[in-house]
């Protein structure tokens, strides 16, 4: 993996029905923080899940937050029933867009992929998911079997985006 394989767009939301008869929109947060949605003029907008197609850029007109949800208003979305229509479709921002991180952080997406290597060098697979847990995130590495590495520094000794390599203090059992 290489920096060039790295996504330039971060899925922040999926769209889930109509609210209210003006056109307005329930959005499912997956982001870390839901308050990203606030100000923003514009935002990518794809098909659902599964199915291919572009990301369009689309007029943010309005944002409200009612709960854990985002009540989105879109340009030329006037209805219920056009809200409907876009029912699963999954929204992105672009990575230069996103929100920056702090050293020693790094976007999900910039992390699956990696091979992963115990401090001896040992191949132990490819990160292929990151669980969120109350306590922290946990690495899913599948190779002859599957392991999960708590994502502390205690277990996770380095990675190297351009090398496309993780190393992490193994422990047998994990």
């Amino acid at each position: 993996m290489t920096t060039e394989a790295m996504e330039d767009h971060f899925r922040i939301g999926v769209i889930t029905r109509p609210h209210g008869v003006l056109g307005e929109m329930k959005v499912y947060p997956v982001t870390d923080d839901i308050k990203r949605f606030k100000g923003m003029k514009e935002i990518l907008m794809g098909p659902p899940e599964g199915q291919k197609g572009d990301l369009s850029t689309v007029k943010v007109e309005g944002v409200r937050f009612q709960k854990n949800m985002v009540l989105l208003k879109l340009s030329g979305i006037e209805s219920p029933e056009e809200a409907r229509k876009l029912s699963q479709y999954q929204l992105y921002v672009k990575r230069e867009d996103a929100i920056p991180l702090s050293d020693g952080e790094y976007y999900v997406s910039d992390l699956i992929g990696l091979s992963v290597l115990s401090e001896k060098g040992e191949k132990l697979g490819i990160l292929k998911d990151v669980l969120k847990t109350a306590a922290n995130d946990v690495y899913v590495v599948k190779g002859e079997r599957e392991i999960l590495v708590p994502a502390v520094k205690e277990y996770v000794l380095s990675i190297d985006l351009p090398k496309g390599e993780m190393t992490v203090l193994f422990v047998e059992g994990m």
